[in-house]
């Protein structure tokens, strides 16, 4: 059993939702349980979020009915991730590959690149005001005229 904040993505509102492994399916338990046989599930992928998997983990399990999607976060609410947190994702992952196929969809790599977008952001203003920094430093500034914003 596996209790967290595990959040259901196609729903308007986040419900916290506890899953139970059993024989021969998967128990989602929340305001609405559900029943996932095993047998009825085609895929699963369970992949972390940047930067260093702070921002929580998706889970992503393909059926019959389409795609299920869970953003799993901590339960405390200052994303402070705890050992017992990331033992709760390392049982769910190992639980889930005993019974069906990890695989990678476009839709994974989608929701991932998306995730990256801040991180590449921050790393381009770093980079910017590093150009900047050493030009001024050197005293190489004749390229500033290029700039249209600072004229």
């Amino acid at each position: 059993m596996i209790v967290g904040s595990m959040i259901r993505l196609e729903q308007k509102s986040t419900k916290y939702v506890i899953f139970n492994f059993k024989d021969n399916k998967l128990l989602i338990e929340g305001k609405q349980n559900e029943s996932l046989l095993y047998s009825k599930i085609f895929n699963f992928n369970l992949y972390s979020l940047f930067p260093k998997k702070k921002l929580g983990y998706i889970l992503r399990i393909q059926q019959e009915k389409g795609n299920f999607y869970f953003w799993i976060t901590t339960k405390n609410k200052n994303m402070k991730w705890s050992k017992n947190d990331y033992q709760n994702i390392l049982i769910l992952n190992n639980s889930l590959e005993q019974k069906v196929q990890k695989k990678q969809l476009f839709i994974d790599y989608i929701i991932f690149g998306i995730a990256l977008i801040p991180t590449i952001i921050i790393s381009f203003v770093f980079l910017f005001v590093f150009v900047v920094l050493f030009s001024l430093i050197t005293g190489n500034i004749e390229w500033f005229q290029y700039l249209e914003f600072l004229n």
